[in-house]
Order: C-alpha cells, then sequence, then structure tokens
C-alpha cells in the first residue's frame, strides 16, 4: 500500500503524513470502510448545499495527513467542523442520510457506464451521461479543465 499511496502523491500532489504511514497504515487494527465517509459527505452537503468538497478535504486531511480513523464518528464530527459546519446539525444528518441507497444507486450508475474504481467521472448534458476519462490528468488540473471543454465542445457540435 506505501508503494501506491507513493505513486498517488507523485501524480496528485496528496501528502500523506508520517501518522498515517507509521500509525494508520501499518496498524492491523485499522479499519478500510468507505461506508462512514460517504455518510460524512452526504450528511455535509445536506446541512450545506455546497459543503461537499470541503468535507472531502477534511476527512483526506484527517486521513492521510493526521493519521486519524475516519470510521470513527467523532473524528467525522471534527473534520464536518474543520469543513465549517455546525456540529450539532452534522451529528442529526449523519444519522439520517440515506447512505446505502446512495451506494447502491452509485453502484448501480456505475455498472450501467462501465466504470471502475474512485474517481470517476460522467457528464451530463441534457438527460445523456458520457463517461469523462481523467486518468492522464492526474497533477494537472489544467488538463481535466480542457477535457471537461473538450468534452462539452463536442456535444455543441454533434
Amino acid at each position: 500500500m506505501r508503494d501506491t499511496d507513493a505513486h498517488i502523491s507523485r501524480l496528485t500532489g496528496q501528502v500523506f503524513g508520517p501518522t498515517y504511514l507509521d500509525g494508520l497504515l501499518v496498524d492491523p487494527a485499522s479499519v478500510w470502510w468507505s461506508r462512514p465517509t460517504v455518510a460524512a459527505v452526504l450528511a455535509a452537503e445536506a446541512v450545506r448545499a455546497d459543503a461537499g468538497v470541503a468535507m472531502v478535504k477534511a476527512i483526506q486531511h484527517a486521513h492521510y495527513v493526521a493519521g486519524q480513523p475516519v470510521v470513527d464518528d467523532e473524528v467525522l464530527v471534527v473534520a464536518a467542523a474543520t469543513a465549517g459546519l455546525d456540529t450539532a446539525a452534522f451529528r442529526d444528518a449523519i444519522a439520517a442520510v440515506p447512505v446505502d441507497r446512495h451506494i447502491q444507486d452509485t453502484r448501480s450508475l456505475m455498472r450501467r457506464h462501465g466504470l471502475q474504481g474512485f474517481p470517476s467521472f460522467l457528464l451530463e448534458r441534457d438527460g445523456i451521461l458520457e463517461h469523462l476519462p481523467h486518468e492522464g490528468c492526474y497533477g494537472r488540473p489544467d488538463a481535466f479543465v480542457a477535457a471537461i471543454r473538450a468534452a462539452v465542445l463536442s456535444r455543441l457540435t454533434a
């Protein structure tokens, strides 16, 4: 896993802190499960519609930099506060979000479009979804923006 993280760091610039690398990553008791973090992002968006990206960043920092177990509810509450959310509202939202339904719907959507892994991107225009490849754009946000523009323009001229 350390080699994979080093590769990701080279491609994306993601920082992997020593508490993660020498603690969480090598601890056999570490739990690796995305359901709690998916629920946290959905809850953040339920509290404030524009909070999803801030929540993802707070979760990534807690996990990869600080080496905290982001499957723990209290770690996610602190991440929500870091993302600028009211923690009481976040606690209420995370208890109520339909996370299992969201995961089921996402898996179904991915199967329909032949997507594998995360992240994956679909571009929607007039209700039509199209896969937007991004793998060649890691660490190159301008290339990703150009790929989005090219896909949109090709749809406009088609």
